[in-house]
């Protein structure tokens, strides 16, 4: 594991509500490292933390769950946290369709 997993890992842990950037940074770590259960961890952490983050983190974690861990109910929950305000708003809403079937 790089040294930075475990700084943005600490991060992440010690200073819950200043960890947004730690785990974008720590979810594309772990993608780098095809880590990808320990991604959606991440990422799931990320969008409960904060749910309007300024990060793609929903579409992402649905990204992850459906191509990666072939979880579609939960590829399925993430893509419908997407927020209205994002770019991937209407690709989410249609994935949501598409899995739905």
């Amino acid at each position: 594991m790089p040294v930075a997993f475990v700084s943005y890992r600490a991060v992440a842990e010690r200073y819950p509500s200043f960890s947004e950037d730690a785990l974008w940074k720590l979810s594309e770590l772990l993608e780098d490292l095809n880590r990808y259960p320990l991604q959606a961890q991440a990422l799931t952490d990320l969008v409960t933390r904060f749910p309007q983050t300024k990060y793609e983190a929903a579409w992402k974690l649905g990204e992850v769950r459906e191509k990666r861990l072939k979880n579609k109910a939960g590829a399925i929950e993430a893509y419908a946290k997407v927020p209205a305000g994002s770019s991937k708003y209407r690709d989410a809403q249609k994935k949501v369709q598409e899995l739905a079937r």
